[in-house]
């Protein structure tokens, strides 16, 4: 039997990742109402079947707040550092608000735990289609990156020619303009704001238009949250239990 109110939180994390694709940005108008929609949703339920929407949980309840509260505050240290961005922290609790304990098909993990399992699958998955990608087709320019970085690229970035990068602006970040290295971006840039970087470092004379630059890719958190959120209502821990044991 479907949640509805995880059914309704999936619908409204679905919405806000698609302003997270598009944007990188999602309203906080619409962040507080999906909050909002919730809550009702919650009193709703509880008025009209005089009980929770959920089967009796193995673990104690007080554990499951725990771990929620946990996975937000160190969520809330990473977005403090500039390493996760607000928006994501927010979807999150909403997570945390529609499926305090386990998702409706799941029959133990913490809904928090599960979704974030589903969350690194993906990245991963995108991590080693990059790798593979660039020891295959970058081998020569992967050479020319600095040894203390040789490791880290391919995991993290590709290589892009500048007038490519001008061209097709995107949520694609470069890490090595003018000769400067790095591993870290600014989050909250916008297509717009790399082509300013980029053009700066024209004008400079630190770069051309030829040249080749490693860009790093900014990831939808809020959209991969919320396809993680999809996978934990539809398939549960079932496939984490199933590995484990």
């Amino acid at each position: 039997m479907v949640n509805p109110i995880e059914a309704i939180a999936a619908i409204l994390l679905i919405v806000m990742g698609y302003y997270d694709v598009k944007q990188r940005e999602v309203d906080v108008r619409l962040v507080t109402a999906s909050y909002a929609i919730i809550i009702i949703s919650w009193i709703l339920y509880v008025i009209i079947h005089h009980s929770l929407p959920y089967r009796n949980i193995i673990l104690p309840f007080k554990f499951y707040i725990i771990v929620d509260a946990l996975f937000i505050g160190i969520a809330s240290l990473l977005a403090f550092l500039e390493l996760f961005g607000w928006g994501d922290v927010a979807v999150l609790g909403l997570v945390a608000l529609a499926s305090p304990t386990t998702t409706n098909n799941s029959y133990v993990m913490p809904s928090m735990i599960l979704v974030l399992l589903y969350f690194s699958v993906m990245i991963i998955l995108f991590i080693l289609l990059n790798i593979t990608r660039n020891l295959i087709l970058h081998r020569e320019l992967l050479m020319k990156v600095p040894k203390r970085y040789r490791l880290t690229y391919p995991v993290i970035a590709k290589p892009v020619k500048v007038s490519d990068l001008l061209k097709k602006p995107s949520w694609w970040y470069p890490l090595n303009l003018c000769g400067k290295y790095q591993t870290r971006f600014n989050i909250y840039h916008n297509p717009e704001d790399i082509v300013k970087e980029v053009k700066k470092a024209l004008s400079r004379g630190c770069l051309k238009k030829s040249d080749i630059v490693w860009v790093t890719y900014g990831h939808p958190g809020i959209a991969q949250i919320a396809l993680a959120y999809v996978l934990s209502i539809i398939l549960g821990d079932k496939p984490f239990i199933y590995l484990l044991t």
